[in-house]
């Protein structure tokens, strides 16, 4: 113990012991409140955390050395409540209420009630900075006078704002070019204006919430944010490229189904892959970064090469029917990327990349529905 009241008396430390011979290492142990302990003083908390169960002993010094220096202990192993919040006095010990929710069944209960968003940072939603509630804001508002809006968690409402500002902008482009479009063509068209602004958006959508996925998922395959992104966009690109460049001859071979046949490759690959990648990645994680380029640049091109074949048959499908929508179809699918950019962020902080990738699974499907009928109009 003497190792951890030098650490703890210079600065505030997480601290790791190595476990004891014997003392609570048995496989598949749960009880996380033998293993704690916290203590604090006036501005700063400081969590002890042990490969095993704290012993009396342990326990016992850490309390002499928490009066000597007047700091409260918030919790160690069978605290009692009246033994929290004597020097640094809170209206209640709560730090102690904390941890005593938090390892008990109130656990749920307290992280929905906290008034910051507190809970666990996930490799399915990694944002460990993520502490805005919006229930949160109309207090914030009300403490503006006296510094609260300090606590703003301003990084998710720039997020938000840019959201808002891309839908607003993106809006605008998509419906004021209709007021150009001849209502004579318009009603000429199957499909029409309506059915094509959908499609191109839906795909936009897709296309961007699979890439954002994807992006996070071979993070932590490669280790590093800035690899991922550009191994992930250089793979989804070039494959989707490739994959763009054969659609003629697929719309020549299935003409009355490509866009069907390319969708239900899509949707089929990106469901294997959300099965099948996280514990292929377990496997593979030992190999040597090279290797890891080279495994996730083949994974990405059969996705994304499917991927690549939606835009242009739906392009060819208007060009077909209605050639004055084709330069509105190109813009309604920019918008929607950038929209779509910011929207699958805000929603993977809500509810994860998994479901970001199943959302962009299911616009996919939806777009058949929109284009494969389409004829030219008698």
């Amino acid at each position: 113990m003497d190792h951890f009241t030098r650490n703890l008396d210079r600065r505030s430390t997480l601290w790791f012991r190595p476990p004891e011979a014997g003392v609570g290492t048995s496989p598949g142990e749960t009880d996380p409140g033998e293993r704690l302990a916290l203590l604090h003083g006036w501005d700063t908390a400081t969590l002890l955390v042990k490969n095993g169960h704290f012993t009396r002993a342990e326990i016992a010094t850490l309390r002499s050395f928490a009066a000597e220096r007047q700091f409260d202990v918030a919790w160690h192993p069978g605290m009692r409540g009246d033994e929290a919040n004597h020097y640094n006095r809170l209206a209640k010990p709560t730090l102690y209420d904390a941890a005593v929710a938090l390892l008990g069944p109130g656990r749920s209960a307290f992280l929905a009630d906290y008034r910051f968003n507190v809970w666990p940072a996930t490799d399915d939603r990694p944002f460990f900075f993520r502490f805005f509630k919006w229930s949160l804001l109309p207090q914030l508002a009300a403490l503006r006078g006296q510094g609260g809006f300090v606590f703003l968690d301003t990084g998710y409402l720039v997020v938000v704002l840019a959201l808002l500002q891309a839908v607003i902008a993106s809006a605008i482009l998509i419906l004021l070019p209709l007021a150009w479009l001849r209502s004579g063509e318009e009603r000429r068209v199957a499909p029409g204006p309506l059915q094509v602004a959908f499609y191109f958006l839906l795909i936009g959508f897709a296309f961007l919430f699979v890439e954002i996925a994807f992006i996070h998922r071979f993070t932590l395959f490669l280790g590093h944010p800035l690899a991922a992104i550009s191994v992930t966009l250089a793979g989804f690109l070039i494959s989707a490229g490739l994959g763009s460049g054969t659609s003629k001859r697929v719309a020549t071979r299935w003409p009355q189904a490509a866009i069907i046949l390319a969708v239900t490759a899509i949707v089929s690959l990106g469901v294997v892959y959300a099965m099948v990648l996280p514990p292929l990645f377990d496997r593979l994680m030992g190999l040597p970064l090279s290797a890891k380029v080279a495994v996730a640049v083949g994974l990405l091109a059969p996705l994304g090469f499917v991927m690549g074949l939606p835009f242009p048959l739906g392009l060819s499908r208007v060009s077909d029917c209605a050639p004055g929508l084709v330069p509105w179809a190109w813009g309604i699918n920019g918008c929607a990327s950038v929209v779509a950019a910011v929207m699958a962020s805000l929603l993977a902080m809500h509810v994860g990349f998994t479901t970001v990738l199943g959302l962009a699974l299911s616009l996919y499907t939806a777009t058949p529905l929109l284009l494969e009928r389409g004829r030219p109009a008698a």
